[in-house]
């Protein structure tokens, strides 16, 4: 008896260790959450709360279509293919905390309960790939898009290409959904595909439609006293073009630019920075190739 209780409390720790790792019926699962904070740009802030007999309520907070809280209905099979989502995902053996050291990002939280315990996971920044398709996924299941996205949808055309770094160490290109980097190593570059959701694209969209994207220029002059002149070599060189509703607009962006010119917030420069820190914070959610180059 004393054997078997042994037993029995060991297999209840070694449960509660892992947060679920056994896999559970549908049926089991009580609730599934995710929740999205604000950033330095436009990005939707909300939160859904599934819960296990196919109820989904909905919370807006800001640059959401729908502020407020809305409530409605998906089927059981949607609530299975999402607990199907967490075990593809591998959501039980992750860290429950990913963080970059940067400011100004979204940051994501998702989690289960089933059976009694839960498991969550905080990403800020960058995280495993698997677990951004989960939290889309999440998205998509729940049916909340009706109240996330604004009325004014993104443009069938909306294209980015977006080159920058050292020398175009990175680019990316919504057009052929790939991002490329520079190696410095054998082979010279690496590949990866890049599919953006549509609420990130939506996100990026929305801060180009604010800052007025197709009305800046280019921000690649000397600096305004060659006397005075500040200068860093290698230089961060960088060109962002985006195409929507029939308009291009090409913009190049030298880093000597930004140390001579002192340019506010709502200067072009302001609005320009505003729309690369759109970008940005969408492509650090991704697991991107890295460059392996250095420079001095």
């Amino acid at each position: 008896m004393v054997a078997g209780l042994a037993v029995g409390i060991a297999l209840v720790v070694l449960f509660s260790a892992y947060k679920i790792p056994i896999r559970v019926d549908s049926a089991q699962v009580t609730m599934i959450t995710l929740e999205r904070t604000v950033c330095f740009g436009t990005c939707p802030a909300y939160s859904v709360v599934i819960f296990g007999n196919g109820t989904v309520t909905y919370e807006g907070f800001a640059f959401v279509a729908v502020t407020g809280t809305q409530t409605h209905q998906i089927s059981k099979d949607k609530v299975e293919e999402l607990v199907k989502a967490f075990y593809e995902a591998e959501y039980f053996s992750l860290e429950d905390r990913y963080e970059e050291p940067v400011s100004d990002l979204p940051s994501t939280t998702t989690s289960i309960t089933a059976a009694g315990l839960t498991k969550s996971v905080y990403r800020y920044g960058s995280g495993p790939e698997k677990l951004v398709e989960l939290e889309n996924k999440i998205d998509a299941l729940s049916g909340v898009d009706r109240w996330v996205k604004t009325e004014e949808g993104v443009p069938v055309d909306f294209a980015i290409h977006y080159a920058y770094g050292y020398g175009g160490t990175f680019e990316l290109d919504t057009a052929s959904n790939s991002f490329t980097a520079a190696t410095c190593d054998d082979p010279p570059r690496q590949h990866a595909t890049l599919i953006l959701s549509d609420q990130e694209l939506q996100t990026i969209w929305q801060s180009v439609q604010e800052n007025d994207f197709f009305s800046l220029p280019d921000f690649i002059e000397e600096c305004p006293s060659l006397a005075n002149c500040v200068g860093i070599m290698p230089e961060n060189h960088s060109t962002l073009r985006i195409t929507a509703d029939g308009r291009t607009n090409e913009v190049e962006f030298r880093q000597n630019y930004e140390l001579n010119h002192d340019e506010g917030e709502g200067s072009d420069f302001g609005k320009f920075k505003k729309v690369i820190a759109a970008i940005e914070s969408v492509l650090s959610s991704h697991d991107l190739p890295q460059s392996g180059c250095y420079y001095l």
